[in-house]
């Protein structure tokens, strides 16, 4: 379960001691991008997030969680492509590049992983927001599990508001539509598959604007 003394995505549920989030992603440690002399000698600083690394048991059952959403991954990676063919090309040649590269090759278990990173929220009802870090233009894809009712994915700009139930794929523009998550009651949890513009198109020298 979540640290009760971690508050990230907590703005409704500060007393639920089961309540929070992780992060399991490749990404770039904070105040790493312009550190003339960086803590992570890995290309473009990229470190596997500290809920990953933290203890060795951690790090073992995150490798399982990888593997049992195997056939998960595959799936996002073939909606993504038949969405937005040109996006899915883009994150799998920048994912392929970093597997290569850093250890993110510990947790490629799919020939259609594309997504640097998941966020696993567990009973977490986030408010509105924009994800800033995300890729401008680019895409997330959420999935979420559990027995209950509401939780609907709300995107005010767009005067949506989308149910979410289990076995349903969600892809949207986090970074550009701001979203919130509605009122649930029951045992919910969620992962958003994402990647962080930092790490976007550095197999080619450039970071997308």
């Amino acid at each position: 379960m979540p640290s009760p003394t971690d508050y990230r995505h907590k703005e409704f549920q500060k007393d639920c001691p089961d309540c929070g989030v992780y992060h399991f992603a490749l990404w770039v440690a904070k105040g790493q991008d312009n550190a003339k002399n960086p803590k992570h000698p890995t290309p473009h600083q990229a470190v596997l997030s500290r809920d990953i690394t933290a203890a060795s048991y951690k790090s073992q059952a995150v490798l399982d969680l990888f593997v049992d959403l195997a056939q998960v991954l595959q799936s996002i990676g073939i909606f993504y492509e038949a969405i937005d063919p040109d996006a899915y090309v883009r994150y799998r040649a920048n994912w392929e590049y970093f597997v290569h590269k850093t250890p993110l090759r510990l947790l490629d278990v799919s020939r259609r992983q594309c997504f640097l990173g998941l966020a696993l929220l567990r009973g977490a009802q986030v408010g509105i927001h924009t994800d800033k870090g995300d890729v401008r233009e680019g895409w997330v894809a959420m999935i979420c599990s559990g027995n209950f009712e509401g939780g609907e994915l709300c995107v005010p700009g767009l005067n949506l508001k989308l149910g979410h139930k289990p076995g349903d794929i969600i892809f949207f523009r986090s970074s550009l539509l701001e979203h919130f998550v509605g009122d649930f009651t029951g045992d919910r949890s969620s992962i958003v598959f994402f990647s962080h513009e930092k790490l976007m198109d550095k197999q080619l020298g450039v970071v997308c604007s």
